[in-house]
């Protein structure tokens, strides 16, 4: 018995997602040229309408990765994708996490927490453990 893979149906899937990505990108044009100082490119905005359950945003120094961040949760906030307190925004430091907060509250006019890593381990810690993170005892 041979097994024959409908690729009709895996075009017709493909085609469905590469017209919506190109409705949304259009529909928010507007939003994305006016987000950050300047407009985001095509490739960033295609990050933030492509619809996953999950987004990770590896890049180099410089290259946009918080302005994708900002946008991509704009985004969701303003589609009704999302509600502001079912995005996790992990940074890397603290300074990052004010960056992002700070943009999504002028530009967006959305107050949404984002956490470090650490300070997200902690809280989790400190839910099972039932203490506060000022009680958790320090990294060795």
């Amino acid at each position: 018995m041979f097994l024959v893979q409908d690729t009709s149906y895996e075009n017709a899937r493909q085609n469905c997602n590469r017209q919506f990505v190109q409705n949304e990108k259009n529909r928010f044009w507007e939003f994305f040229d006016h987000i950050e100082a300047n407009p985001l490119t095509d490739a960033q905005r295609s990050a933030v309408v492509t619809d996953e359950d999950n987004t990770l945003v590896i890049a180099g120094a410089g290259s946009g990765k918080t302005s994708v961040i900002v946008a991509k949760a704009g985004y969701l906030v303003k589609r009704e994708i999302c509600k502001p307190e079912q995005i996790l925004l992990l940074a890397f430091n603290r300074d990052a996490k004010e960056e992002i907060e700070e943009r999504l509250e002028q530009r967006v006019g959305v107050s949404l927490k984002a956490a470090t890593f650490h300070s997200l381990g902690l809280e989790i810690i400190a839910s099972v453990e039932g203490e506060s993170s000022a009680t958790l005892p320090a990294c060795p």
